[in-house]
């Protein structure tokens, strides 16, 4: 109730030629939302942590640093490198995004991480809250774990969950997938497979690191 979301009707009521837009948590065009109407900005800024392609946004401001956990992370050494004050509630917000990418704080995190954490929690961040946000519905839950129970292990100790079934999930859902098949041992990269839409399938893939994985890898 405190953020005003728009879709692309409304903006298109309200756009002005010195709009200003900053993508966060992806650089690829395919996956903003406003993909069909990025040539009408003349200004963009992307804040992100995965590698660049040739699906990457054209413009000159990218800022995607090295050994970053998550757009959360960067955006709050944003907030603090300016001086921009933010309420308790985006402080939790913003925690949530990097339990989100690490995993609760499992993968992926540098000593950087976990000053981040320490601000947010200045901030007035509420790991009770965090923790709540990430509560899962049962039913919601028992769909990821359906998938899971697919799993082909390889010989390469690479994880792959593949639904060949007439079932749509979200790409959200095969990131749950694919984060919880991270957390067995003897297991380097996981790969969770499904449709989220009749015409497309996708691809989440996690990696412990040994195994060099861009995020996201393909859509099919």
């Amino acid at each position: 109730d405190k953020v005003n979301f728009i879709d692309m009707e409304r903006y298109n009521k309200l756009k002005s030629n010195n709009d200003l837009l900053i993508a966060t948590d992806t650089n690829k065009s395919y996956l903003v939302g406003c993909e069909k109407s990025l040539n009408e900005f003349k200004n963009i800024i992307v804040l992100d942590h995965h590698m660049q392609d040739e699906k990457t946004i054209k413009t000159d401001d990218i800022y995607i640093p090295k050994n970053t956990s998550s757009a959360s992370e960067i955006v709050v050494e944003l907030l603090c490198k300016f001086g921009i004050k933010y309420s308790s509630d985006i402080a939790n917000y913003l925690l949530s995004g990097i339990y989100l990418d690490t995993d609760k704080l499992r993968k992926g995190v540098t000593a950087r991480t976990f000053q981040i954490v320490s601000k947010l929690l200045e901030k007035g961040a509420n790991l009770d809250k965090v923790q709540d946000f990430f509560a899962e519905d049962f039913k919601n839950d028992q769909k990821i774990q359906d998938l899971i129970s697919k799993t082909i292990l390889t010989t390469y100790t690479y994880a792959i969950a593949i639904e060949m079934d007439d079932i749509l999930y979200t790409r959200e859902e095969l990131a749950k997938v694919a984060d919880k098949l991270l957390t067995y041992k003897t297991i380097d990269a996981t790969f969770a497979v499904g449709s989220i839409d009749e015409n497309t399938v996708s691809v989440s893939a996690r990696s412990k690191g040994k195994v060099a994985i861009p995020s996201p890898i393909f859509l099919i």
